[in-house]
């Protein structure tokens, strides 16, 4: 009860979480109130004290033990406290609720507990003798007794000889260590959130930045084919959308969005109440192995799936920081290298986006003030020659119609037509643009994060 209203106070209400951290500290909080009424029990039956004596007595002995066991699982739960991100956040309710169950417990059983204990005991004015209600108790419902004389005598067993401690010690350690293996070897899986059986799978095609949209729908088109190919029981019917990747709601399914180089297909499963024979799980590992087998150069194709609980960032993520681009760069595909060398690992991605090679202008300062130009009048007619300039709105009815100019395209199509494009100056004279600026092939970036003013690249999977 003390519990709830702390959960009261403290803005919390009753969900699954809550409820199963009070399912969980159920197990935990009666230990305290155990220990007391056994260090009670054992000076009551000694028949040299009485009932408040042996309460007192108890409570000297035993309540610092009791308050350190308490402490030391409270502390282990409060280590969930500081966990940040949309995790920390979900999982609050879990540690908060133990430790405030626990430490409640605490406090009655060194308060409450006592009190109890001596009433329902009875008169506490003699000492203890034996009481027949306490007999009648023992032998009609509950009697541990035979279970403590066979525990007393395996310990007496056990103890008798040292070899057989030592066999018994080194059987323990051995078991202990056969249980950390479980997970190192595979044998016992660790998962946050297990993957649902869900009836949508999503295929996502990234190709090279800048790609014509028709180039895609042929590369989607391979995939297609693919999975009409599937058995009817299993895919019920698929979409695909052009020109975006897949929007699923979800952060670990990777984000979405709108590029001509990207292509999405939304495959709709039979329902999995409809007695589906394959799960979505293993279709959707059936099918990154067919995907494999579609060649398309320089395309990318991923499975995404739904994945259960609270949007999340991805099951693991890799973080390198540094000033030079080209160190980061490479570290990053080393790793990248060993990620993919890890069974299960899929849908392997990295901050650095591929993207095509473009030429970088530099303009020559002398030569723009020799010719009385400047820096923003050459790229503003560069603008307009490769990329076309608005001139212009034409009103037809509510129509709103944009006139927009440039160059012919035959004459902007290459590098050496564009350097020879004339610029008129303030003076009315005409420049060549390569006779004012220098050009070189570079690596385009896409964009460039910082964490802590630090250059960040990061791989996730």
């Amino acid at each position: 009860m003390l519990t709830f209203v702390v959960l009261k106070l403290a803005g919390q209400t009753l969900n699954f979480l809550s409820l199963f951290s009070l399912v969980l500290s159920l197990g935990l909080l009666v230990d305290d109130a155990i220990l007391i009424v056994t260090g009670f029990d054992q000076y009551y039956k000694s028949n040299k004290f009485t009932a408040r004596q042996a309460m007192l007595l108890a409570l000297r002995d035993l309540k610092w033990p009791d308050i350190a066991t308490t402490l030391t699982t409270v502390w282990i739960f409060a280590a969930m406290l500081f966990m940040t991100g949309i995790i920390g956040k979900f999982i609050f309710s879990i540690p908060f609720v133990i430790m405030t169950t626990l430490l409640l417990s605490l406090v009655l059983s060194l308060t409450i507990v006592p009190a109890l204990t001596l009433f329902f005991q009875g008169d506490n004015s003699h000492k203890h003798g034996k009481n027949e209600k306490e007999t009648f108790w023992t032998r009609r419902f509950v009697s541990f007794e035979p279970l403590i004389v066979k525990y007393e005598n395996f310990l007496t067993y056990l103890l008798a000889s040292r070899g057989r401690l030592s066999r018994f010690l080194g059987a323990i350690v051995g078991l202990f260590f056969i249980s950390l293996s479980f997970p190192i070897t595979g044998l016992l899986r660790t998962e946050f959130f297990p993957a649902d059986n869900q009836d949508i799978v999503f295929v996502n095609l990234e190709a090279e930045p800048g790609q014509r949209l028709e180039v895609t729908d042929a590369q989607i088109a391979k995939v297609e084919s693919l999975l009409q190919k599937e058995d009817p029981e299993i895919v019920r019917s698929f979409t695909t959308t052009v020109g975006s990747a897949a929007a699923t709601g979800n952060i670990r399914a990777g984000g979405s969005g709108s590029s001509t180089n990207l292509a999405n297909i939304t495959i709709n499963l039979k329902k999995k109440d409809e007695n589906r024979t394959e799960t979505s799980s293993h279709f959707a590992d059936r099918l990154r192995t067919s995907l494999k087998k579609i060649e398309i150069p320089g395309v990318k194709l991923s499975v995404v799936e739904l994945k259960g609980g609270p949007p999340a960032g991805a099951d693991l993520e890799v973080r390198v920081t540094g000033d030079d681009s080209h160190k980061l760069n490479k570290i990053l595909k080393d790793i990248k290298a060993i990620a993919e060398t890890i069974p299960g690992a899929v849908n392997i991605a990295t901050s650095v986006q591929s993207t095509p090679l473009e030429f970088s202008f530099e303009f020559d300062i002398q030569k723009l003030q020799i010719n009385g130009l400047s820096a923003s009048q050459v790229a503003l007619f560069l603008k307009m020659a490769v990329d076309g300039l608005d001139v212009t709105k034409v009103f037809k009815g509510s129509d709103e119609i944009v006139v927009r100019a440039w160059y012919d395209r035959q004459s902007v199509d290459t590098l050496s037509k564009i350097k020879g494009l004339k610029i008129k100056n303030q003076k009315g004279q005409y420049v060549f643009l390569g006779d004012l600026m220098k050009n070189s092939l570079e690596s385009s970036v896409s964009s460039i994060t910082r964490i802590d003013q630090k250059r960040t690249v990061s791989l996730t999977v």
